[in-house]
């Protein structure tokens, strides 16, 4: 039987990549102006850069040019009220994803309840496109891209990332990833970065990874989940579907 392999090029593939490279925009502008007075309209894809100096509206004229391509506009002044803080554009981003792929999430859902492979939904940071791929029982093998999302399914009722899951995450955050999640007819494990990764963030997951199954012995698992990611720039919200 052949495998469920499809490749997305929809409008709402090209709303998340867009958004994807906003916080990639928002993200070269953190590091070359050294301020976090940058806020954002991440759908529409227009960031907002206040009280710059000369020098630096060069420095924002060459990343607007790097970025033009992409649609994103990069305006100076004050930012209208709708506009967000660059931080809390990360968690917005989550969200906004989720909404655009419900339906292709449903899918991946019943088809693993059907035949109980594993499937995973890949959208690429290089263009705009997702690429749907069908796996075998507990496992898949992802395609190697740089990519802004990846979700995958797991066949039983658990969510729960494992060892190879966290293995996984670290190489996906490296890469410029921005959320990842876990989906199960039950509930949905989101992991995601809300800054850009630093040392802290790579050690961090890679004792996750070192841990996580001990921690599944214990009855406050997700608890020491919290604490070993309190203090990094990793954040995860698990959300019951019922």
């Amino acid at each position: 039987m052949n495998k469920w392999q499809t490749i997305l090029e929809s409008k709402n593939v090209s709303k998340i990549f867009k958004a994807c490279k906003t916080i990639h925009a928002l993200e070269d502008l953190f590091i070359e102006l050294e301020t976090d007075q940058i806020y954002t309209d991440l759908e529409e894809g227009t960031i907002w850069v206040p009280y710059i100096s000369r020098e630096e509206k060069e420095v924002v004229s060459q990343i607007s040019s790097a970025y033009e391509d992409y649609d994103i506009s990069i305006k100076l002044g004050d930012p209208p009220h709708n506009t967000m803080h660059y931080r809390d554009a990360y968690r917005f981003y989550n969200d906004f994803f989720l909404v655009e792929t419900n339906t292709i999430l449903k899918e991946m859902i019943e088809r693993t309840k059907r035949n109980k492979n594993e499937y995973a939904l890949v959208i690429s940071s290089e263009k705009p496109i997702g690429v749907i791929l069908e796996g075998e029982e507990e496992s898949i093998t992802l395609p190697e891209i740089r990519a802004c999302v990846f979700v995958h399914t797991h066949p039983n009722e658990s969510c729960f990332p494992s060892k190879k899951d966290i293995k996984s995450s670290l190489s996906f955050f490296m890469n410029g990833g921005i959320t990842e999640v876990i989906l199960s007819n039950r509930c949905q494990w989101i992991l995601w970065r809300d800054y850009l990764l630093d040392e802290n963030d790579v050690f961090a997951l890679i004792e996750l990874e070192k841990k996580i199954n001990k921690f599944y012995e214990k009855r406050d698992f997700l608890q020491r989940i919290k604490e070993m990611l309190l203090k990094t720039n990793i954040k995860y919200e698990l959300r019951w579907l019922w």
